[in-house]
Order: structure tokens, then sequence, then C-alpha cells
């Protein structure tokens, strides 16, 4: 927030949030058809984000769904029966592969502007994601807008940072906080997928009837990373008890 981009952003919503009004007093579609999800962030958000496509999927059965992911996210979602269509934009702004590439980002809107969506749902709450709804011509924008833009969205979630981000997800297609029992992510595998993971576990010595827990403590910044005294502190909190 004391960054010059932020200063930037604020300035952005300043001329905005004179348009909040006109958008907010648009209804919502009466015949959704097509669905636009933007996730172009890292892999861990679009995670947090897979319980909410079978609810997505569930309020609009005839509707298509379609992804706009980033390069990760492509193996993450490519069987996922809730998506029936992704946009893969390799080079976006949140990439830590690839250098933003304006050329990629005419193509990516010419592939959204083809597709005429009647609804655009962005979970992050990003200006840059907002303003490409608007140039890929979604009429209807869902998000929070907590990083700029929402001025432009036409319905804005109320974001609470007491809940957890699949928490947040959830609240934007419902309006309610779920119940956390429904929260389970769930990534599909193909056969092959699945075989090939089995013959990894079972170089390791873990067999089927095992129960594996993963932990992954690190991230791609330092301050999402979970320290090291607070496993140490869980540990000794167990041991007491």
């Amino acid at each position: 927030k004391k960054s010059r981009r932020w200063h930037l952003v604020q300035l952005c919503d300043f001329v905005l949030d004179w348009f909040g009004p006109y958008h907010s007093s648009k209804p919502f579609p009466q015949d959704v058809k097509n669905i636009l999800v933007i996730r172009l962030d890292h892999t861990g958000d679009l995670i947090c984000t897979l319980p909410a496509l079978p609810v997505l999927k569930e309020r609009f059965p005839a509707a298509k769904i379609t992804v706009l992911t980033g390069i990760e996210g492509q193996a993450i979602l490519k069987e996922n029966p809730f998506v029936d269509n992704l946009i893969i934009f390799r080079s976006n702004w949140f990439s830590r592969r690839n250098s933003f590439n304006p050329v990629e980002l005419f193509s990516v809107l010419a592939k959204l502007r083809k597709i005429k969506f009647d609804v655009g749902y962005d979970f992050r709450g990003d200006l840059r994601n907002i303003l490409l709804m608007v140039l890929a011509g979604v009429p209807f924008r869902i998000g929070y807008g907590i990083a700029g833009g929402a001025g432009l969205l036409n319905e804005v979630g109320e974001y609470d940072e007491a809940l957890h981000q699949v928490e947040l997800n959830m609240k934007l297609l419902t309006g309610e906080v779920p119940d956390r029992q429904n929260l389970k992510p769930q990534i599909y595998l193909n056969s092959d997928e699945q075989e090939e993971a089995r013959q990894i576990l079972a170089q390791g010595g873990i067999q089927k009837a095992d129960k594996l827990i993963a932990i992954h403590p690190e991230a791609g910044y330092s301050s999402k990373e979970w320290a090291e005294e607070n496993g140490y502190e869980v540990y000794l909190q167990k041991k007491r008890g």
C-alpha cells in the first residue's frame, strides 16, 4: 500500500468510482449462457477457487463456464468436469515465469470477446482483472474490488479479512459464509496421471491403503510462509496435551 502502484490504483478509483452507481443499478442477466471466471494468480489461489466451481455450475446448469488462468492452472483444471473451456494467459501480470506480453493480451481479449459472456467473476479483487472484463465486453461483472476497480463492478462483494480465501470465494457466489464441511477442493486426474502417481508413491514405500498427508509450508513470498516458530509451538502444544 506504500508503493507507487498503489497510489496509481487509488487515483484510478477516484475516477472510476463516479461510474459505480451506474454499474450497480444494472439488473442481473435473466438468461445466463456464458460465464467467465478469472483466476490468473498463483496455484494456491486457484485451488482455493475449486470448491466454487461446482456451486457455480449448479446455480447455472445450462451455462458454459470458461476459466481464464495462467499456465500453471492448465494442469489443475484440464480434467475438471465443471469447466467447459480454458483460456490460458501465459504472460499475465501475475506470472512468475514470463514477463507481461501485450501482444498475448490482445490475443486473449480476442478470444474472450468472441465468446460473448453474460457474467464475469473476479475472485481476486484486482483492478487489472476487472479492466480485462470490461475490455472483453462482459456486461455484468462481479468481484471484491479490494485492489481497485470496484467502480467498474456491477456487484461488489463484502470482503471479510477474517475469512479464509476459500470461504471468500464461495461467499462471492452465494452472499453467505458457507459451511466449512463443503469446502474441500477437488483436483481431477485422468487414468494415466493416477497411475503415474501410484508409481511415484510406491517408489517411496507408500502403499494404496496408507493415509498420506502433505504439508507445504513454503510460498512464493516470505510474507505467505508459515513461520518456523509457529510449527514448533504446535509441536509443544501436542506434546503437552
